[in-house]
């Protein structure tokens, strides 16, 4: 309500209680002149009716909502169903325009404020999740493998016209080799190299800044698009370190770009991203809305360097939907920066109680606990005493344990053209390797699932059988 609609109001209802209805309303104001001038999250996250109002509001600002609208084209925010209209607070036209996804829409200034104001937030979430020397970011309503390719294409055009090979460190996940050849070009598979760990009767798997050097040598700057790697992943793998691959990249003039699809929730990926962003070492990175932010699947953040990410932008194709940068702007103005922090804060305390069930579980069946401490968010439990690996991870699925997955040493995969053996484990050489299962502590999960998914473990996964004991002969 505005200072007329407040004072006729005072002619209806007593004026002392209209007085501290308009306070509360000038309080809620407040936060969002914050948001808009500070562009940064509030420190405290906005109550439910506040950012409902506001995300009404912003609606009413889309011309299919203007009250004498009169739509004379063929796009003119028309939609059938009032309830998927309630489901987008009524917001159709979508934002960007012209193939520009930053570029304001005429006819929804509503909705080009959710974009810009969800690209701020997320931001400010990627500097408060500790890389705070990342220039830019942008909501992108694509998944991370088809973002990426986005990415890989704007690359391309900065490249020479002989370029057309990725350098991609591997990563037994198909939606990361996907994306180059979505992309239209050649990716050249990096082999990981074994990493003991101290304590661990199993290696660990990760790129060396060595093999980086050896491949760019080896296939000609000319002909190199850029260099793709991984931090969030699956064990026994380790994130890739960016800056010590950035610093191998650079004396070449080799584009760095990382799939951080669910890193901004650990601490050392993010502590290494910063390190990488102040030595600009990378040009951009590229995370998942739903895994890094709990909203549905569907979106993408490209944060990185200022002029790399605007690059990207320009080359998206068409008009966007609203709808990924609704949902993440929703969750951030809820959060706010405190609630975000404790969010990440929270999955590190459930991922210390997952380590301890899961060693005792690991214990009491003979096996052994792989966990390395560069990469905080994914466990595995080997499977050497287990007959039939594969069925375990059955059983899990159908009592509805969702997320553990079986790694075997005898899967063989070919994905675009390329052969992988032990698929899953993310290195041909099987060696003195076993079977394991692989699960993850993801940003959301709480403590009662890892009790339940230890209980449902348990369950489907028989301790070892011990040999009978033997009688004491009869005197």
């Amino acid at each position: 309500m505005d200072e007329t609609s407040l004072r006729l109001a005072r002619q209806l209802v007593t004026s002392r209680y209209v007085d501290a209805a308009e306070e509360a309303l000038r309080t809620d104001a407040s936060e969002v002149h914050s948001l808009l001038a500070q562009r940064r999250l509030r420190d405290d996250g906005m109550s439910d009716a506040l950012v409902e109002s506001l995300m009404m509001q912003l609606s009413l600002m889309d011309s299919n909502n203007f009250p004498s609208r009169c739509g004379a084209g063929e796009r003119e925010g028309r939609v059938l169903s009032s309830l998927v209209s309630r489901r987008h607070f009524h917001m159709s036209h979508g934002i960007g325009r012209s193939g520009d996804l930053l570029a304001d829409q005429p006819k929804a200034c509503g909705s080009s404020l959710v974009g810009k104001i969800a690209n701020i937030g997320v931001l400010d979430a990627i500097r408060c999740a500790g890389c705070k020397s990342c220039e830019d970011a942008i909501v992108v309503p694509m998944a991370t493998g088809m973002t990426i390719s986005l990415v890989l294409q704007s690359i391309r055009k900065a490249r020479p016209s002989t370029a057309r090979y990725v350098l991609w460190s591997r990563i037994d996940q198909k939606t990361s080799l996907k994306c180059i050849e979505a992309a239209g070009l050649t990716p050249l598979v990096m082999n990981l190299s074994p990493i003991p760990s101290e304590g661990s009767s199993q290696s660990f798997y990760g790129i060396t800044p060595a093999t980086v050097e050896e491949a760019i040598q080896r296939v000609g700057v000319e002909n190199i698009v850029c260099v793709l790697i991984t931090t969030s992943c699956f064990a026994p793998r380790i994130p890739d370190d960016p800056l010590r691959i950035g610093r191998v990249c650079v004396p070449h003039g080799v584009p760095l770009i990382v799939n951080n699809a669910y890193g901004l929730q650990s601490p050392w990926i993010m502590k290494r991203l910063q390190a990488a962003f102040e030595h600009r070492v990378v040009e951009v990175m590229v995370q998942s809305t739903d895994k890094n932010f709990l909203v549905p699947v569907g979106g993408a953040v490209v944060a990185g360097v200022e002029g790399r990410v605007r690059a990207v932008s320009e080359l998206y194709a068409g008009r966007a939907s609203a709808s990924q940068s609704l949902d993440v702007l929703m969750t951030l103005l809820g959060l706010g920066r405190r609630g975000y922090l404790n969010l990440l804060a929270s999955r590190l305390r459930v991922r210390d109680a997952m380590l301890n069930e899961l060693a005792t579980f690991a214990k009491e069946r003979g096996e052994e606990l792989i966990v390395h401490p560069h990469n905080d968010i994914s466990l595995a439990v080997t499977m050497r005493g287990v007959a039939d690996p594969k069925s375990i991870g059955g059983k899990l699925f159908r009592h509805q344990c969702t997320g553990p997955k079986v790694v075997t040493m005898d899967t063989t995969t070919e994905l675009c053209g390329v052969t992988f053996s032990a698929y899953g484990s993310h290195c041909d050489d099987v060696e003195g390797r076993c079977p394991m299962l692989v699960m993850a502590c993801g940003i959301g999960m709480e403590v009662a699932e890892v009790t339940l998914l230890l209980k449902k473990l348990r369950l489907v996964w028989d301790a070892p059988t011990l040999p009978a004991p033997v009688e004491a002969p009869t005197v």
